[in-house]
């Protein structure tokens, strides 16, 4: 019996079906700009479940090609090993600091095999649409528009332990903002009253 070339394709459309019918919630949660996204965890999860159901398989790897990291998601039909797709996506290497550069490869691998998927097996994200973005052009102003106008008395200490020796959730929430929007330690040193040895401690979490 010939086998069916077109198999792989219903078998694509049907697994995009599937993923369309989940109602998973997104988990992960961007505070900085309020909006919830699938994690690489669930995209891999609604990738699976529905490869599963289809007798699909993916592979991603990410390669190097004229000197442009490239990366590659090859979905073979199981049930006709010779028919099979392929999906390529540019990809680029993370700035990640305190890391070297194995793990700012395994960085490029999780963000591009995440989005390739996406692509491929139809999973929308609006938190990546530019649309749903503010795309007005940035300004000359500082970094954080709580840098001005903000006399000696009215900053507050920014401590990362409390009296009580328990960490500081709100210092948490500081370095966590700082590293989105690129501030730093002088920056913060504008809005708070930071001691010697906090800023010791920043300059240990990442900040410069």
């Amino acid at each position: 019996m010939e086998k069916d070339k077109y198999s792989i394709y219903r078998k694509m459309f049907n697994a995009r079906g599937h993923i369309k019918k989940t109602d998973m919630k997104k988990e992960g949660y961007n505070e900085y700009s309020n909006y919830n996204y699938f994690t690489p965890e669930q995209v891999d999860q609604l990738v699976y479940t529905a490869c599963e159901k289809e007798k699909l398989l993916t592979v991603f790897n990410l390669n190097k090609v004229e000197g442009e990291l490239v990366g590659i998601l090859k979905i073979t039909d199981v049930e006709n090993p010779e028919s099979f797709l392929e999906y390529k996506m540019l990809s680029a290497t993370p700035n990640i600091k305190a890391t070297n550069e194995l793990q700012q490869l395994g960085g490029a691998m999780t963000y591009t095999e995440r989005y390739i998927c996406m692509s491929a097996f139809g999973i929308k994200d609006n938190t990546i649409d530019p649309d749903s973005q503010n795309n007005k052009p940035k300004s000359n102003e500082p970094k954080d528009k709580k840098l001005k106008d903000i006399s000696e008395d009215d900053k507050k200490w920014l401590n990362k332990f409390n009296k009580d020796k328990t960490p500081n959730e709100y210092y948490g929430k500081v370095l966590k903002r700082a590293k989105e929007k690129g501030t730093t330690i002088k920056d913060l040193q504008m809005v708070y009253k930071i001691h010697p040895s906090v800023i010791e401690e920043l300059k240990k979490d990442g900040l410069k």
